[in-house]
């Protein structure tokens, strides 16, 4: 757990930086974020979500756990999921999006129900932490916010036929049997839960 946790001090006027890193999955990150936030009383507070995300949570003060967040999550990411025009361009965006999450999924051996890129209990404690001390709130963000998505729809280099050769030549340069079963050995072996804390910082799922 300690690799999900970076702590920085400026050396010229000691300024403290906390760099939290979330699988959106555990509630024993989101437990150790919210004690980490009461124990430090930070001034700012950034978290990887927006606003309009938070003025649904934030009525969620009944939510104590990831599996019952995880159930809101889905609707609170209905309210603000990126709509496109109903078209060709659409349709072609849509199955290639779904490969590519079914695919990282696949080959990280995670469930596909899981969505790591929704934010989680951690956030949701970690804004209510920093609302209680009264803490400037910095909103960053989705990863995949409407900006973002709206490149991938229009981007031309990313065609299904495209992503599929991309994918052929990733299994021609990688070990995939043997990494892959190492995943699945792993996730078996700890859980969900302690295998996504202890290497959620050692992996990157780009586009």
């Amino acid at each position: 757990m300690d690799s999900t946790l970076v702590h920085l001090t400026e050396p010229y006027d000691n300024t403290e930086l906390f760099i939290v890193g979330t699988t959106n999955h555990s509630d024993i990150l989101a437990t150790r974020t919210k004690k980490l936030i009461q124990d430090v009383k930070p001034d700012v507070v950034f978290v990887q979500t927006d606003e309009n995300w938070w003025k649904g949570a934030q009525h969620l003060r009944h939510v104590k756990s990831q599996e019952e967040m995880s159930l809101a999550v889905k609707d609170l990411q209905e309210n603000f999921k990126v709509k496109f025009d109903s078209n060709l361009r659409t349709l072609a965006f849509n199955l290639r999006w779904a490969y590519f999450v079914l695919f990282s999924k696949f080959f990280f051996g995670v469930p596909v129900e899981y969505n790591p890129f929704a934010p989680g209990l951690e956030v949701k404690y970690a804004l209510e932490e920093a609302q209680s001390l009264n803490s400037k709130i910095v909103y960053l963000g989705y990863e995949f916010d409407e900006s973002t998505m709206r490149r991938f729809y229009h981007e031309n280099r990313y065609t299904i036929v495209k992503t599929l050769i991309n994918n052929f030549k990733f299994f021609n340069q990688v070990n995939y049997t043997d990494e892959f079963w190492e995943y699945r050995e792993q996730l078996n072996k700890y859980g969900l839960k302690k295998f996504l804390e202890s290497s959620c910082d050692q992996y990157f799922i780009n586009w």
